[in-house]
């Protein structure tokens, strides 16, 4: 295999530098790694409080919808609370669009990022698969 002659510096001059190469690699990549754990994290956060939150507004719904139908069905003159059930009702559909929609808007950011950390990540690792495969080639 070849190896330097020492016209560049000494023989372990290559040594080091690959080895400093792949340890600053790994530092970076670790920090890619970090982050995107915490993107991650965020991520599973807002996708629980979203599930909680849509629950709560579905079993609303379903409660008002059965007070609907209990309040028509029964025999009465005045239509009032069925009128004023149907407009709670309505108001909570729209609470449970207008919460779809903010998730979206929550989610979306933290996928892009996710995203683009990990291509961030494997460049990292391509770097550090071409620096060892130098390495190799060069005997170091």
């Amino acid at each position: 295999m070849y190896r330097p002659t020492g016209q560049w510096g000494d023989e372990g001059d290559g040594d080091e530098l690959f080895r400093s190469l792949r340890q600053q690699l790994s530092r970076e990549a670790q920090v890619y790694v970090e982050q995107l754990e915490d993107v991650y994290e965020e991520l599973a956060m807002v996708r629980r409080q979203y599930s909680r939150s849509v629950k709560e507004l579905k079993d609303e719904i379903a409660q008002l919808e059965h007070d609907v139908d209990r309040a028509g069905s029964a025999f009465s003159p005045k239509k009032e609370p069925e009128k004023e059930l149907e407009r709670r009702l309505s108001g909570r559909r729209d609470a449970l669009r207008s919460e779809r929609r903010s998730y979206r808007q929550d989610v979306r950011p933290l996928k892009k990022e996710a995203r683009q950390l990990a291509a961030e990540l494997q460049r990292f690792e391509m770097s550090e698969e071409w620096i060892e495969e130098v390495g190799d080639a060069f005997g170091l």
